[in-house]
């Protein structure tokens, strides 16, 4: 599915929700929900799931949050570190078949 991912600096109102909100690309919510600066701050992405999203943000060589085989302690694995950086991703009901 292409998304199109908005953030990180939103406004108030949606960084109260999360840092980033990810949507179907050309959804109109897009247009109806978000500033002309708020839209220009997105990245359009083919994903297949939600972990793929917070993969292009957070990879393997995002900021040390992670290293292959000697990762922090709550993280055992990869996969796990991007499922609960997902917390920072709004996925708006447009997105909804995402797992």
């Amino acid at each position: 599915m292409k998304v199109t991912v908005l953030g990180p600096n939103l406004s108030s109102k949606h960084q109260a929700v999360a840092q980033f909100h990810v949507h179907k690309t050309g959804c109109a919510d897009i247009l109806r929900g978000f500033t002309r600066d708020e839209r220009t701050q997105s990245s359009d992405w083919e994903v297949a799931k939600r972990a793929d999203v917070a993969e292009h943000y957070y990879g393997r060589s995002a900021g040390g949050f992670f290293e292959e085989g000697g990762g922090l302690d709550r993280y055992p694995s990869y996969e796990k570190f991007l499922d609960d950086m997902s917390y920072e991703f709004h996925f708006a009901p447009c997105v909804k078949e995402l797992k």
